[in-house]
């Protein structure tokens, strides 16, 4: 049947309007859902502390085990398989939260240098709250749902901000992932407001109230005051005493019990078996390898001359011991760490300031990351009679076996060369494996010898 030029148009006049009218159905459906916090959809809680448990069951991994009917992967099979359904390509977005005095900043800090060791692009996007407070705007009971307001407005924007960078610059590193670590995150809101509060503060900044999907992953650290009560300590911005801390954290612990992939870390041992527990858990969530913390180290005639096409990232290292103005009791000393880390696409640069303290039996070093403005302004506290150290360390990983950092030293002792080798756990590195440029300068091994400290 032939068409006349009215019939054409009223056909399309038909279509253009049903066009319209489903558009306006979707949007009205958006704007509704927009409009409601919805609850969380049951889910299975991984909640996690290495050293306690004897059994851990890592939920992608049974995923998968259910998916190809076969027995549980072992490591070596695992470290290049991402093991956590990421939202968005190239980038993992981590929450760190907790109660008040729980080891976050030094552990943020501890896991930038590791996963920019290990070739990941890192971004830290800092506490709202503090950082509010820190201009002025004080909190006040009657001003709570405003604070809660501005937090979220501040905070979302933050976050839309960082990943988008993480995207950019994921494609630049090493690994094509960027992490982006959170101190605290918007679901942290509900500890201190109603759900009502934090609902209208979402719809006014204009984000949904589904806040869940925002986290690929959520650890929790456990305050001090519930497992190391001699280490919790009050301070101008920390008012909690040992209850209210506690209290706080069973709280947060259950805000963000719903997520998918949330992991608390408790207060069991040294502080330092608290960083490892986080930073296992991570290698198993990134799915990467976990190394052994303790290095098989090799002295080396010379800087390794690389192949054109090795897959590699270098780090320039400055260590500068100085005085802290902060010098609690058990302080034994304090240094700034620059350091940056480049590849043929990317470069990055970071500053941190570390105190080691014992106390209790334990030696515990405090990291803070500052500033560059900050960096310079220490430098100022020097201590003269401690020599600084430069390094340059390469960085190569063979895959599913071993890491390999080779540090070269400037300062103080110009001309010292050392391999580490770091194994995956459960994994026996044959060293003789190891590729023909790095293995004719080996001169021997000096992994016991206590003359050589390649951190100085």
């Amino acid at each position: 049947m032939q068409l006349d030029k009215s019939n054409v148009f009223l056909i399309g006049c038909f279509a253009f309007g049903a066009g319209l009218a489903a558009g306006k159905l979707l949007s009205l459906q958006s704007d509704a859902d927009s409009k409601k916090i919805l609850p969380p959809k049951p889910r299975t809680q991984l909640h996690s502390s290495r050293s306690s448990l004897d059994l851990k069951v890592s939920y992608s991994r049974l995923k998968n085990d259910l998916r190809n009917r076969a027995k549980p992967l072992s490591p070596s099979q695992t470290s290049d398989a991402s093991t956590i359904d990421v939202g968005i390509e190239g980038v993992f977005r981590l929450v760190l939260t907790g109660g008040p005095c729980a080891g976050k900043s030094t552990i943020i800090t501890t896991l930038s240098e590791f996963l920019r060791s290990k070739g990941f692009a890192v971004i830290h996007v800092q506490e709202t709250a503090t950082s509010l407070k820190n201009t002025g705007m004080s909190w006040s009971p009657d001003l709570s749902d405003e604070f809660q307001d501005c937090i979220v407005s501040v905070q979302s924007n933050r976050e839309n901000v960082a990943v988008g960078w993480a995207q950019h610059i994921a494609k630049k590193c090493l690994r094509k992932k960027c992490v982006v670590i959170y101190d605290r995150g918007l679901v942290d809101g509900l500890a201190f407001v109603t759900k009502e509060c934090l609902e209208k503060s979402c719809i006014s900044a204009g984000i949904s109230t589904d806040l869940f999907k925002r986290y690929d992953c959520v650890f929790h650290l456990v305050t001090a005051a519930d497992g190391a009560e001699d280490f919790y300590q009050k301070t101008s911005y920390r008012h909690e005493n040992v209850e209210e801390a506690i209290k706080q954290d069973k709280l947060l612990q259950e805000v963000w019990s719903g997520h998918a992939n949330h992991f608390i870390f408790k207060n069991e041992g040294i502080f330092q078996q608290k960083i490892e527990n986080v930073i296992d858990e991570l290698c198993d969530c990134l799915g990467i390898m976990t190394l052994n913390r303790h290095s098989r180290r090799f002295l080396l005639k010379n800087v390794p001359t690389l192949p054109k096409g090795e897959q590699h990232f270098t780090e320039n290292y400055l260590k500068v011991y100085v005085d802290s103005p902060w010098q609690e009791p058990g302080y034994v000393c304090s240094f700034l760490r620059k350091s940056e880390r480049a590849n043929s696409k990317y470069k990055a640069a970071e500053y941190v300031f570390k105190t080691l303290i014992k106390q209790g039996g334990q030696s515990i070093t405090r990291k803070r990351r500052i500033t560059k403005a900050e960096f310079k302004m220490y430098l100022a506290l020097k201590v003269e009679d401690r020599h600084q150290v430069k390094q340059k360390r390469i960085y190569i990983t063979v895959p599913n076996k071993a890491f390999l950092e080779i540090t070269c030293y400037e300062e103080p002792c110009s001309g010292l060369c050392l391999l580490n080798v770091f194994e995956m756990v459960g994994e026996k590195f044959d060293i003789s494996s190891l590729p023909s440029f790095i293995s004719q300068e080996i001169v021997k091994e000096v992994t016991d010898d206590g003359g050589i400290d390649h951190n100085y």
